[in-house]
């Protein structure tokens, strides 16, 4: 099996000449992409430019982590590598959890390995609180979106993608910097019941230190907000065209409906309140609770349908 490591950094200086020495005799490739940093990065990585199994990438501008994951993962399909694992270049993952994708892809087993860091032993250090209750919201809309109710931890940045035969994917631009684990997170659990591929969730250890982060919450949440509504839909679409999922589409639909008409009794009760619309303020709060909490039961019960397509194809260890 022909393995790929792909390592994104951008003002790594103090960890990734560690991070390419540590991992340079356990993969066949590895391929740094340095995102034009303004540190010492690139004077790192000048000493392995004459080593046949490093492949540094030096974007000319900033592009951000989920165009250049994009354009490293575009590099390593073209050069028909078996399987890619993609880490970031702090140094945040544990070398046993990276060597142990390697090894579950070289059995061939999955198509898609993600990671899931929250469990006992998961988080090292002080997580920030925001990235916890990040983590919450978008851990709630991967579960919405996908129809599996499993699925979590959709923005942890160690994962690993089987190459070999893949078409290339086209990363929207509202994930070029942010949130690009979250789509291909999307992008695979939608092909477990479209294209039969196999999918893994592996729990992993995260060492949180003091690094910068350059994560805007507020820019992640609104554009994940965008994205699971629309690949809901798309989602929805696709679930009619299968016999076993049908029903499942038909309470998605009318989920759909209801939440709306939760929404429209927010409105009157607004302008009743506030503007003197003509009518009973009492009755559209009743009503607006009524169409919440169905839409809520309806919502799940389809995604209680769709998760039994899942678990033929899933695994989670």
């Amino acid at each position: 099996m022909k393995s790929a490591l792909i390592v994104l950094a951008f003002n790594e200086e103090s960890t990734i000449s560690d991070i390419v020495a540590k991992y340079s005799n356990e993969f066949n490739t590895i391929v740094v992409i340095n995102d034009c940093s303004t540190d010492g990065t690139l004077e790192e990585l000048k000493q392995f430019e004459q080593q046949k199994n490093i492949k540094i990438i030096n974007n000319k501008k900033n592009l951000g982590a989920g165009k250049s994951f994009d354009i490293a993962l575009d590099f390593t399909i073209k050069q028909n590598f078996d399987f890619v694992v993609k880490i970031d270049g702090d140094d945040q993952f544990l070398k046993d959890d990276v060597i142990k994708i390697r090894d579950l892809q070289i059995k061939n087993l999955y198509d898609f390995i993600k990671c899931d860091r929250f469990w006992e032993h998961g988080v090292v250090g002080e997580m920030p609180f925001i990235r916890y209750l990040g983590n919450t919201l978008a851990s709630l809309m991967i579960k919405f979106t996908t129809g599996f109710l499993k699925v979590g931890d959709p923005l942890n940045g160690l994962f690993s993608i089987k190459t070999k035969n893949l078409e290339r994917i086209n990363l929207p631009k509202q994930f070029h910097r942010y949130g690009y684990p979250f789509y291909y997170t999307s992008y695979f659990y939608k092909l477990i019941f479209s294209k039969n591929i196999k999918v893994l969730t592996m729990h992993n250890t995260i060492f949180y230190r003091n690094e910068t982060s350059y994560l805007s919450p507020l820019i992640m949440f609104q554009k994940l907000i965008r994205f699971t509504i629309k690949n809901k839909i798309n989602v929805i679409i696709d679930k009619i065209k299968i016999s076993k999922l049908q029903p499942s589409a038909i309470l998605d639909i009318v989920g759909f409906t209801t939440l709306l008409m939760a929404f429209f009794s927010i409105y009157k009760v607004i302008f009743i309140r506030y503007f003197n619309l003509v009518g009973s303020q009492t009755n559209w709060i009743i009503l607006l609770l009524l169409f919440f909490v169905l839409s809520v039961l309806v919502f799940i019960s389809s995604l209680k349908i769709q998760s039994k397509s899942y678990h033929e194809n899933f695994n989670e260890i």
